[in-house]
This record gives C-alpha cells, structure tokens and sequence, in this order.
C-alpha cells in the first residue's frame, strides 16, 4: 500500500496491568473456558487488534464530533468507500512478573430465588497477573502537514489517557480485570515531508518529544465518577480459589505481583454483591418479584431488573440506534489485594500441603499466623450426629488489611433520563454495604465476610448540574443520604412511576 505519509509519531511504553488483564485467544482451554492469547512462539501476548479497538473507542468519545471526526485517521469502511486506518498497533508481548503464572478466575451466577449457583451460568477464566507488563508500540501517522495538529493531540490524548490509567483492555473490564497504566513512555516524532527531516529518520535520530509538550485540542467531556471505600475485615473473609488439596477443600483466592502473592477479593465478588441487592431494593419498590429459573436464558430474563442492568450490565446485543448503550454496565469495581504478601514458594507450599497440620504450618510461614483451618459438618436431622461425607474444611485469613475498594461509574453508559435515579440506587447499596448488611465472599451466611466501612469517598470529573454533590465529597457513619439532594429526588420520582422503562 502506497500512500503519502507528511510525519508519524511513534509511542512507546510499557502498559503495567494494575489489575489482572484477559485477551482472550482463538480456542477454548482443555482446563478452563477462555484462555489468554499466545504467540507461534509460545508468548502470552496482547493482539494490536485488540489494542486497537480499545484506543479507538476512547478516541471516538474524547474526540469532538464522535466517530465521524476520528474515521480520517483510525481508518473506516462504509458500502464501497473507506481507507484504511493511520494508526499501527504492534502486537503486545506479555512479561510476567517474576515466578507468576496465569491465573484462573471461575464465575458463576447465583439464582435470585434459590441463592444457590443459577444453571448453565458457570465459566472459567484464564487471566493474565497483577503487575504483568505489555511492552507497547504505536505508529500515528498524517497523510498531510495540514492534518499534523489535529493528529498530534490524539497522540497527546492517548499518552494521557494511558498514563492516567483510563483506557482498560480485554474482557471483564467492569469485573476487576483489565486496567493499565503506561510506564516509561517515549513520544517520537519523525518528519517524512522534507528532505532534512527524511534524513534525521534515516540516521535513526527522530526528534524525541516531551509529552507534556504536546499539543492538545479541546476534547469531549467524560463524565466519571470515582468512589474508593476505605474498609476492613471484621471476622474471617475468603474469597474461594475453586482450588483444594489434600489438606484443606477450599482454599482462599490470591493473585501475583512484583513483591509476592497476595489475598484478593476480586472485584466481580463485590460487584455480584452490590447488583444483588440493588435488584432487592428494586424488586420491593416495584412488588415484582423473581421467578426462579431453570435454565441460562431464564436467569438471565430473572436478573434482567430495570436500572439494575443499566447499571451493572446486560447480556445480548442491542439495536445500534439504542437510547443508552446495553452490554457493558456503567459500574466497575477493581480487584482488592492485601496489603500483606506472601512469597511465591511459600504459598506454593500451601497449595501442596498434604495435611490441615502441614496447611497450618505453611500459612505460618507465610506470614498468616492469625489465619486458621476451620471444619464445617452438616448434622443429620435424625440421628443428631455427623451426617455421612459432609465435612469439610476451609482456611479462613483473619485480621488481613486490604486495599480501599475503588468503583468506577461511567456516567455515559446511562442514559441521560436514569442517571440521577441510577446513582441514587448506587448510593443506597452502597449504604447498606457501610451499615454491615453485605457481607463479602465464601460464607456470608454462616457468619464469614463481614466488614466495617470506615469513609466513602466520591470523586467526579465533568459531572452534570444534578450530579455535583457528588464531585467532591467525604461520606461518613450513620450513612445518611440527605447530602444527595437531585439524586434523591430523581430517585423518588422514578419509584413513584416516572421512568421505568
């Protein structure tokens, strides 16, 4: 392909996954359902396709007059006009941290009437660790000198966007997977449109440009709003790995970083919480109740709640020309790690134990003294002892510090009618969830997971008029609601008959 290229800038980098990442590959895992990519080589990587897609779908919001405005340079295909994009995505090579492997996170959905796992909604997920690193390279090229600013501050709005840690990569983007941060970026301008510059290019000395030198033009606004949730552990909290050993038949989920192996509540974990009970409160408002279901499709019909989807997400496809955007939920929550890490061959050691003793001894090791081995029985109804083959055994960490909770809203994933009524359902499940009534992970009703809230903090940027209570804004015990003035009364109206489509 022959075409007139006036100057390209080349952006280097490594993107640094703060929470797991999944790109999925060609073929389902003989283990697990989705595994990650891989190379003719045998390299985990991350396809510029993929890349790509991410990079352009933030474009198109960021830039002014949308998907029009940014098809001259991303490239676009209608009927029998188009051309191909400007921008190159080279395909990302995956390092692992040191002594890390892949992970797998397992998901399952639970019947709103049974509580127990729903039918048919069980999955696997190969996933990609904490403080992986995909070593990046990006060529933006302008076809004329005249396309030259307009197509340096998309260079300087996707250097931003990646070093601020806004643009998230693969599936289960609002599950806890997929945020990254750009390290060690390097913006390299080469000039193609004059003899000196052509030169320059050939000697290999391209003009190295300081990114906050770059020009930048008025973007689009994106509403966000962050909350963080500084919480602790009251009793025993474990999220189950799925995993067991000889020792022990459920052991906690952990994940690998840089400095070790650590305790994770993932962030699907306490988003399943959340969009639970805000289908509870939904369901009492309205008096509709659940059916229960005895299959994938009529679960999915029985969480399908009015704004509970919107926020949390929708499974299907829906018309292009939909009034709000279904899929994707406007809520994500990150993975939270403990503080507290474990070396990688100590817990290894854990996951080997042959016996509860030599579990014991290895939490020990590791650090988790206060951790223990726990035994649970069913007792038989009529003989008032053991009930046959129902014992089981569970670690249970205890006195673990965990990182803030940190809940991403995108605010242009609701609809312009249901946002304030959306964070109003936000902000009374997330009260409930300060008050103690949630409790997190394995065992909440037999007395496991419950935590103490201690501040919710609120954090916003280009926020609607109804929504600027919420810009900035500390919320603390009793929990009380009268500080969102606009979103309480969107609220009201909406249970009241106003907008329940």
């Amino acid at each position: 392909m022959a075409r007139t290229v006036h100057a390209r800038w080349i952006i280097e980098g490594d993107l640094r996954a703060l929470t797991p990442v999944h790109v999925g590959g060609e073929t389902e895992g003989n283990v697990v359902d989705l595994v990650p990519a891989v190379d003719g080589r045998g390299r985990f990587y991350v396809p510029g396709t993929s890349l790509a897609g991410a990079l352009r779908e933030w474009m198109t919001r960021r830039v002014l007059g949308g998907e029009p405005a940014v098809d001259g340079l991303w490239g676009f295909q209608r009927s029998d006009a188009g051309h191909a994009s400007f921008v190159t995505v080279e395909d990302a090579v995956v390092a692992l941290p040191k002594g890390a492997s892949v992970e797998v996170r397992d998901g399952v959905g639970i019947d709103r009437v049974t509580g127990a796992a729903a039918p048919s909604v069980k999955y696997d997920r190969a996933v990609l660790p904490r403080d992986s690193r995909l070593a990046i390279r990006i060529l933006v090229d302008a076809a004329l000198a005249d396309d030259a600013a307009h197509v340096e501050s998309q260079v300087a709005e996707l250097v931003r966007a990646l070093s601020q840690g806004l643009i998230r990569l693969g599936a289960g983007k609002t599950r806890g997977l997929g945020r990254v941060v750009l390290e060690n970026a390097k913006v390299l301008r080469q000039d193609l449109g004059s003899r000196a510059g052509m030169l320059s290019v050939l000697r290999g000395s391209p003009e190295e440009l300081r990114i906050d030198e770059l020009a930048a033009l008025p973007m689009n606004p994106v509403p966000m709003l962050e909350v963080t949730v500084d919480w602790r552990s009251v009793g025993p909290l474990m999220v189950g790995s799925g995993r067991a050993n000889l020792g022990v038949d459920h052991l906690p989920l952990v994940g690998h970083t840089d400095d070790g192996v650590a305790l994770v509540v993932p962030g699907s974990s306490v988003k399943g919480v959340l969009r639970a009970n805000a289908e509870r409160i939904v369901r009492t408002v309205m008096a509709s109740g659940a059916q229960k279901a005895e299959k994938g499709d009529e679960f999915r019909a029985q969480i399908d709640v009015p704004l509970v989807s919107e926020l949390f997400g929708a499974t299907g496809e829906g018309a292009e020309d939909a009034e709000w955007m279904p899929g994707l939920g406007a809520v994500g929550i990150d993975d939270a790690y403990a503080h507290h890490r474990a070396d990688a061959g100590d817990w290894a050691k854990i996951e080997a134990a042959a016996t509860d003793a030599d579990v014991l001894e290895g939490l020990r090791t590791a650090g988790l003294e206060k951790s223990t081995v726990a035994y649970h029985v069913a007792v038989d109804r009529w003989t008032g002892s053991a009930a046959d083959r129902q014992l089981f055994t569970t670690v249970e960490p205890f006195a673990i510090e965990y990182e803030p909770l940190r809940i991403s809203i995108d605010l242009d994933r609701l609809s312009e009618d249901s946002a304030p009524a959306g964070l109003g359902l936000l902000l009374l499940a997330l009260r409930d969830l300060a008050r103690g009534s949630l409790p997190l992970g394995f065992g909440g009703n037999r007395g496991l997971g419950e935590i103490a809230v201690d501040a919710i903090r609120f954090e916003g940027q280009d926020l609607p008029v109804d929504m600027q209570e919420l810009a900035t804004f500390a919320w603390a015990a009793p929990w009380d609601l009268s500080f969102a003035g606009e979103i309480g009364r969107a609220w009201i109206e909406y249970v009241e008959g106003g907008d329940q489509s």
